[in-house]
């Protein structure tokens, strides 16, 4: 039913700017092109990658007077030289208007963190097959969900999933 899945997680940093850890295919996923520069590659997105951000043309407008020479600076988030290398599409607000950075997961979250179904900071979003619908998509999700809780009890007790459409072909779960 779903055709393509990533990840991302929400943070809080510096001057309450809202900052994704987002898998590599994230974007293409969600279908989106950038506006200016590129978005992450699988080279991106592994452990001792330098060190990227893509930010929202919001963000490039105000802090950045929307100068294309921005792709390839580097600007520091919590102490941290990142290297420029995008800007997102003005009408791309997802999942929400708060955020205004991303960066590639890899970089910022454990493989442990990765990899523990205990975890559930994480948001996965996936595109939908042809023909498939959003309730369609949650009843499996359900399904999933119910062998997963009884394969895993002690790690998934009292957590759930829901999905939502972000957008046409788009859901997210939680």
């Amino acid at each position: 039913m779903v055709e393509r899945v990533s990840s991302f997680e929400l943070q809080v940093v510096e001057e309450r700017k809202f900052r994704i850890h987002a898998l590599s295919h994230l974007f293409s996923i969600l279908g989106v092109t950038p506006a200016l520069g590129r978005f992450f590659t699988e080279q991106d997105d592994r452990r001792g990658a330098a060190a990227t951000v893509v930010l929202t043309n919001g963000l490039w407008q105000r802090r950045y007077a929307s100068d294309p020479a921005i792709v390839g600076k580097t600007i520091l988030l919590d102490a941290q030289k990142y290297t420029v290398i995008g800007v997102l599409p003005a009408w791309f607000d997802y999942p929400d208007a708060r955020v205004q950075l991303w960066v590639p997961a890899r970089l910022v979250v454990s493989e442990t963190d990765m990899r523990n179904r205990g975890n559930h900071r994480f948001y996965v979003t996936a595109r939908l097959k042809d023909g498939v619908t959003v309730e369609q998509a949650s009843s499996e999700l359900d399904g999933i969900q119910q062998r997963n809780h009884l394969q895993f009890p002690d790690e998934l007790m009292g957590k759930g999933a829901r999905t939502r459409c972000c957008c046409r072909k788009i859901w997210c779960a939680k």
